[in-house]
Parts: structure tokens; sequence; C-alpha cells
């Protein structure tokens, strides 16, 4: 049964009680979680099982439905440029 994300006043406390959970280092989880780094597999691995789930269940968690449809079935995203004030 999935246990739920540990609970704390603030991110760095919940950083902080995630790393002791699961043996991940704080600044490796800190850098996932804002997307400035990929951890490795096995600290994939060792979060999802402190937080009761499987890899796939985590790297699922937040997936909109056009994610789950696969690149080829979705429309893609429209960019626009807008030009830079002066």
């Amino acid at each position: 049964m999935p246990q739920a994300f540990p609970t704390a006043d603030n991110e760095t406390d919940q950083i902080i009680a995630l790393a002791k959970r699961s043996g991940v280092g704080r600044e490796t989880i800190r850098a996932a979680l804002k997307g400035e780094r990929s951890p490795r597999l096995v600290a994939v691995d060792a979060i999802a099982r402190a937080l009761g789930l499987s890899v796939a269940e985590l790297l699922s968690v937040g997936k909109t439905s056009a994610q789950e449809e696969g690149p080829f079935k979705s429309t893609p995203a429209r960019t626009t440029m807008r030009a830079k004030s002066a």
C-alpha cells in the first residue's frame, strides 16, 4: 500500500524526511524534484520503495492523459514567440 509523502511544515523538512526514509541524499531528491538533475535508477527505486510504490507508479504520478497517449497520438503544443520589450 502506498505511503504518504512525508508531511512537514515546509518542503525542506519533507525532503529531509524522504531522504531518511529512502536512504537517498537530500540534494539528489531536491534536484530531482526541481528538474535540475535526473536521479539514477537505484535512487528512483529507493524513493519509490520508501513511498510504497513501484518505479512505474512513481514515474506516472502527475501525468496527464495527453502524456499517457504517447507522442504520436497527442497534438503538439503551439509555441509562440514574443518580441522582447525594450
